[in-house]
Protein backbone atom coordinates (compact mmCIF):
# COMPACT_ATOMS: atom_id res chain seq x y z
CA UNK A 1 0.00 0.00 0.00
CA UNK A 2 2.78 2.56 0.78
CA UNK A 3 3.85 2.52 -3.35
CA UNK A 4 0.13 3.00 -3.82
CA UNK A 5 -0.19 5.52 -1.70
CA UNK A 6 3.29 7.50 -3.52
CA UNK A 7 2.40 6.66 -6.67
CA UNK A 8 -0.95 8.94 -6.50
CA UNK A 9 0.80 11.66 -4.39
CA UNK A 10 3.89 12.22 -5.90
CA UNK A 11 2.30 13.84 -8.73
CA UNK A 12 -0.46 15.74 -9.32
CA UNK A 13 -3.56 14.82 -11.06
CA UNK A 14 -3.62 15.84 -14.96
CA UNK A 15 -6.40 18.35 -15.13
CA UNK A 16 -10.05 16.83 -15.28
CA UNK A 17 -8.51 13.75 -14.40
CA UNK A 18 -11.35 11.04 -13.17
CA UNK A 19 -11.17 9.42 -9.59
CA UNK A 20 -9.78 6.15 -9.58
CA UNK A 21 -13.17 5.54 -7.38
CA UNK A 22 -16.85 6.49 -8.61
CA UNK A 23 -17.61 7.87 -4.49
CA UNK A 24 -21.25 8.17 -5.95
CA UNK A 25 -22.39 4.94 -6.25
CA UNK A 26 -19.76 3.90 -2.98
CA UNK A 27 -22.00 1.72 -0.45
CA UNK A 28 -21.06 3.92 2.18
CA UNK A 29 -20.65 8.18 0.94
CA UNK A 30 -23.44 7.73 -1.31
CA UNK A 31 -25.23 7.30 1.85
CA UNK A 32 -23.20 10.63 3.33
CA UNK A 33 -23.83 12.24 -0.13
CA UNK A 34 -27.92 11.26 0.27
CA UNK A 35 -28.09 12.63 3.54
CA UNK A 36 -26.09 15.88 2.57
CA UNK A 37 -29.08 16.25 0.21
CA UNK A 38 -31.82 16.13 2.21
CA UNK A 39 -30.40 18.30 4.44
CA UNK A 40 -33.42 21.06 4.29
CA UNK A 41 -31.03 23.65 5.65
CA UNK A 42 -27.84 23.43 4.01
CA UNK A 43 -26.18 24.44 0.97
CA UNK A 44 -23.51 21.50 1.01
CA UNK A 45 -25.09 19.18 -1.06
CA UNK A 46 -27.95 20.50 -2.72
CA UNK A 47 -29.26 24.39 -2.22
CA UNK A 48 -31.65 24.72 1.17
CA UNK A 49 -35.09 23.91 0.27
CA UNK A 50 -36.49 27.88 0.46
CA UNK A 51 -33.80 28.72 -2.17
CA UNK A 52 -35.13 25.55 -4.33
CA UNK A 53 -38.95 26.61 -4.28
CA UNK A 54 -37.83 30.04 -5.77
CA UNK A 55 -35.88 28.73 -8.26
CA UNK A 56 -38.37 26.50 -9.19
CA UNK A 57 -40.78 29.10 -9.80
CA UNK A 58 -38.40 31.65 -11.31
CA UNK A 59 -37.04 28.90 -13.48
CA UNK A 60 -41.01 28.23 -14.42
CA UNK A 61 -41.68 32.12 -15.35
CA UNK A 62 -38.48 31.75 -18.15
CA UNK A 63 -41.07 29.53 -20.49
CA UNK A 64 -42.87 30.35 -22.98
CA UNK A 65 -44.95 27.22 -23.38
CA UNK A 66 -47.30 28.07 -20.47
CA UNK A 67 -49.34 25.00 -19.65
CA UNK A 68 -47.84 21.56 -18.68
CA UNK A 69 -44.02 22.44 -19.85
CA UNK A 70 -41.55 19.13 -20.06
CA UNK A 71 -38.84 19.98 -18.36
CA UNK A 72 -35.58 17.80 -18.01
CA UNK A 73 -33.04 18.03 -14.79
CA UNK A 74 -29.45 16.74 -15.06
CA UNK A 75 -28.07 15.87 -12.44
CA UNK A 76 -31.20 15.69 -10.59
CA UNK A 77 -29.94 13.73 -7.31
CA UNK A 78 -32.97 12.69 -4.89
CA UNK A 79 -35.28 14.51 -6.90
CA UNK A 80 -35.73 17.88 -5.07
CA UNK A 81 -35.98 19.69 -7.70
CA UNK A 82 -37.53 17.74 -10.20
CA UNK A 83 -40.70 17.35 -7.34
CA UNK A 84 -41.09 20.86 -7.32
CA UNK A 85 -41.67 20.92 -10.79
CA UNK A 86 -44.04 18.27 -11.09
CA UNK A 87 -46.23 20.35 -8.25
CA UNK A 88 -45.90 23.11 -10.32
CA UNK A 89 -47.84 21.41 -13.43
CA UNK A 90 -45.01 20.58 -15.25
CA UNK A 91 -44.12 16.94 -17.05
CA UNK A 92 -40.77 16.09 -15.33
CA UNK A 93 -37.87 14.01 -16.14
CA UNK A 94 -34.78 13.44 -14.03
CA UNK A 95 -31.52 11.84 -14.64
CA UNK A 96 -28.74 11.01 -12.45
CA UNK A 97 -26.08 8.66 -12.05
CA UNK A 98 -26.02 8.00 -8.32
CA UNK A 99 -28.17 4.84 -8.01
CA UNK A 100 -29.20 5.50 -4.45
CA UNK A 101 -30.37 9.25 -5.30
CA UNK A 102 -32.30 7.74 -8.65
CA UNK A 103 -33.54 4.58 -6.22
CA UNK A 104 -34.77 7.68 -3.26
CA UNK A 105 -36.04 9.75 -5.85
CA UNK A 106 -38.12 6.54 -7.48
CA UNK A 107 -39.42 5.58 -4.08
CA UNK A 108 -40.67 9.10 -3.23
CA UNK A 109 -42.41 9.59 -6.42
CA UNK A 110 -44.03 6.36 -5.57
CA UNK A 111 -45.14 7.10 -2.37
CA UNK A 112 -46.35 10.42 -3.14
CA UNK A 113 -48.29 9.31 -6.26
CA UNK A 114 -46.37 11.92 -8.81
CA UNK A 115 -45.52 10.78 -12.05
CA UNK A 116 -42.16 11.26 -12.69
CA UNK A 117 -39.46 9.81 -15.28
CA UNK A 118 -36.07 9.10 -13.31
CA UNK A 119 -33.59 7.81 -15.62
CA UNK A 120 -30.05 6.24 -14.00
CA UNK A 121 -27.88 7.28 -16.41
CA UNK A 122 -24.72 9.21 -16.92
CA UNK A 123 -26.13 12.33 -18.82
CA UNK A 124 -22.93 12.25 -21.14
CA UNK A 125 -24.09 8.91 -22.70
CA UNK A 126 -27.72 10.00 -22.50
CA UNK A 127 -29.97 9.38 -25.66
CA UNK A 128 -33.03 11.20 -25.73
CA UNK A 129 -36.06 10.64 -27.72
CA UNK A 130 -38.10 13.86 -26.85
CA UNK A 131 -37.67 17.25 -26.80
CA UNK A 132 -38.38 19.82 -23.66
CA UNK A 133 -39.32 23.24 -22.93
CA UNK A 134 -37.05 23.65 -20.39
CA UNK A 135 -34.13 21.87 -19.18
CA UNK A 136 -31.80 22.36 -15.91
CA UNK A 137 -28.22 21.63 -15.05
CA UNK A 138 -28.18 23.10 -11.54
CA UNK A 139 -25.63 23.95 -8.54
CA UNK A 140 -22.86 24.42 -10.68
CA UNK A 141 -22.08 20.69 -12.27
CA UNK A 142 -21.47 22.97 -15.64
CA UNK A 143 -17.74 23.53 -14.30
CA UNK A 144 -17.05 20.03 -13.30
CA UNK A 145 -17.02 19.25 -16.93
CA UNK A 146 -13.62 19.59 -19.34
CA UNK A 147 -13.82 21.67 -22.34
CA UNK A 148 -15.08 18.39 -24.52
CA UNK A 149 -17.76 17.18 -22.18
CA UNK A 150 -19.30 20.95 -21.84
CA UNK A 151 -19.48 21.26 -25.58
CA UNK A 152 -21.13 18.07 -25.83
CA UNK A 153 -23.27 18.49 -23.34
CA UNK A 154 -24.43 22.09 -24.73
CA UNK A 155 -24.65 20.47 -27.99
CA UNK A 156 -26.92 17.78 -27.08
CA UNK A 157 -29.20 20.22 -24.98
CA UNK A 158 -29.52 22.59 -28.19
CA UNK A 159 -30.91 19.54 -30.08
CA UNK A 160 -33.09 18.35 -27.46
CA UNK A 161 -34.55 21.96 -26.96
CA UNK A 162 -38.15 23.01 -28.16
CA UNK A 163 -38.12 26.64 -30.32
CA UNK A 164 -37.75 28.78 -27.60
CA UNK A 165 -36.38 26.19 -25.00
CA UNK A 166 -34.42 27.60 -22.50
CA UNK A 167 -31.45 25.61 -20.77
CA UNK A 168 -30.82 26.80 -17.07
CA UNK A 169 -27.68 26.51 -15.35
CA UNK A 170 -24.94 27.87 -13.25
CA UNK A 171 -21.51 28.23 -12.66
CA UNK A 172 -18.90 29.70 -10.35
CA UNK A 173 -17.08 32.81 -11.07
CA UNK A 174 -13.32 33.50 -9.67
CA UNK A 175 -15.06 35.32 -6.94
CA UNK A 176 -15.88 32.03 -5.54
CA UNK A 177 -12.00 31.30 -5.19
CA UNK A 178 -10.78 34.71 -3.56
CA UNK A 179 -9.46 32.73 -0.73
CA UNK A 180 -8.78 29.09 -2.81
CA UNK A 181 -5.44 28.58 -1.76
CA UNK A 182 -3.01 25.58 -3.27
CA UNK A 183 -2.43 23.79 0.34
CA UNK A 184 -2.55 20.16 1.77
CA UNK A 185 -4.29 19.72 5.21
CA UNK A 186 -4.25 16.14 6.82
CA UNK A 187 -6.74 14.73 9.38
CA UNK A 188 -7.37 11.65 10.93
CA UNK A 189 -11.35 10.67 11.54
CA UNK A 190 -12.78 7.74 13.41
CA UNK A 191 -15.13 7.89 11.62
CA UNK A 192 -16.64 10.27 8.94
CA UNK A 193 -17.91 11.61 5.54
CA UNK A 194 -15.82 8.58 3.41
CA UNK A 195 -15.50 5.89 5.74
CA UNK A 196 -17.39 3.98 8.42
CA UNK A 197 -14.13 3.26 10.18
CA UNK A 198 -11.13 5.09 11.28
CA UNK A 199 -9.13 6.55 8.73
CA UNK A 200 -7.09 9.50 7.31
CA UNK A 201 -8.03 11.78 4.65
CA UNK A 202 -5.28 14.10 3.09
CA UNK A 203 -7.07 17.06 1.16
CA UNK A 204 -4.91 18.98 -1.15
CA UNK A 205 -6.16 21.94 -3.14
CA UNK A 206 -4.66 23.14 -6.47
CA UNK A 207 -5.09 25.52 -8.84
CA UNK A 208 -4.15 25.15 -12.37
CA UNK A 209 -4.28 27.34 -15.80
CA UNK A 210 -7.23 27.67 -17.58
CA UNK A 211 -9.02 28.62 -14.03
CA UNK A 212 -9.17 25.04 -13.19
CA UNK A 213 -9.42 24.05 -9.67
CA UNK A 214 -8.73 20.50 -8.09
CA UNK A 215 -9.69 19.83 -4.51
CA UNK A 216 -8.50 16.12 -3.89
CA UNK A 217 -9.29 13.94 -1.26
CA UNK A 218 -7.19 10.88 -0.59
CA UNK A 219 -8.52 8.46 2.02
CA UNK A 220 -6.04 5.73 3.52
CA UNK A 221 -7.27 3.57 5.90
CA UNK A 222 -5.98 -0.04 7.11
CA UNK A 223 -6.33 -1.62 4.00
CA UNK A 224 -6.20 0.59 1.10
CA UNK A 225 -5.59 4.06 -0.23
CA UNK A 226 -8.40 5.78 -2.66
CA UNK A 227 -8.01 9.08 -4.28
CA UNK A 228 -11.16 11.14 -5.53
CA UNK A 229 -10.69 13.90 -7.52
CA UNK A 230 -12.95 16.81 -7.00
CA UNK A 231 -12.53 19.43 -9.87
CA UNK A 232 -14.61 22.67 -10.89
CA UNK A 233 -14.06 25.51 -12.99
CA UNK A 234 -14.53 29.34 -12.54
CA UNK A 235 -15.94 31.22 -15.61
CA UNK A 236 -16.43 34.90 -16.44
CA UNK A 237 -19.02 36.13 -18.68
CA UNK A 238 -17.27 35.75 -21.73
CA UNK A 239 -16.20 32.54 -21.54
CA UNK A 240 -19.60 31.14 -21.16
CA UNK A 241 -20.95 33.46 -23.89
CA UNK A 242 -18.15 31.60 -26.07
CA UNK A 243 -18.91 28.42 -25.49
CA UNK A 244 -22.74 28.50 -25.91
CA UNK A 245 -22.06 30.50 -29.44
CA UNK A 246 -20.30 27.18 -30.49
CA UNK A 247 -22.95 25.26 -30.50
CA UNK A 248 -25.40 27.69 -31.58
CA UNK A 249 -27.00 29.21 -28.45
CA UNK A 250 -27.54 33.14 -28.87
CA UNK A 251 -30.10 34.76 -27.27
CA UNK A 252 -28.51 34.35 -23.78
CA UNK A 253 -29.70 36.15 -20.15
CA UNK A 254 -27.13 36.66 -17.42
CA UNK A 255 -28.63 36.08 -13.65
CA UNK A 256 -26.50 36.56 -10.44
CA UNK A 257 -28.08 33.12 -9.53
CA UNK A 258 -30.89 30.72 -10.27
CA UNK A 259 -33.65 32.94 -8.53
CA UNK A 260 -33.19 35.76 -11.29
CA UNK A 261 -30.97 38.05 -9.25
CA UNK A 262 -29.34 40.57 -10.76
CA UNK A 263 -25.78 39.89 -11.86
CA UNK A 264 -23.28 41.84 -10.57
CA UNK A 265 -19.14 41.65 -10.85
CA UNK A 266 -18.79 40.46 -7.27
CA UNK A 267 -21.06 37.75 -8.02
CA UNK A 268 -19.88 34.29 -6.76
CA UNK A 269 -21.94 32.33 -9.11
CA UNK A 270 -23.43 33.06 -13.06
CA UNK A 271 -26.58 31.96 -13.91
CA UNK A 272 -27.24 31.34 -17.27
CA UNK A 273 -30.91 31.31 -19.44
CA UNK A 274 -29.55 30.13 -22.69
CA UNK A 275 -32.77 30.06 -25.41
CA UNK A 276 -33.16 28.24 -28.20
CA UNK A 277 -34.12 30.44 -31.86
Amino acid sequence: MNKKLIDIYKDLPFPYQKSNELFWDDEYISKQMLKAHLDKTSNSASRNLKTIIKSTKWILSLNCRKQNPMVLDLGCGPGIYTEQFYNLGCKVTGVDFSKRSITYAKQVANQKGLNIDYLYQDYLTLSLKQVYDIITMIYCDYGVLNLEERKHILTMVYENLVEKGVFVFDVFTKANYLTFKNNVEVTYEEKGFWRNHPYVCIKRNHQYDNHIYLEQYLIVDDQDAQYYNIWNTSFSVEMILEELSQVGFIDVTIYADCTGKKYHKDSETICIVARKK
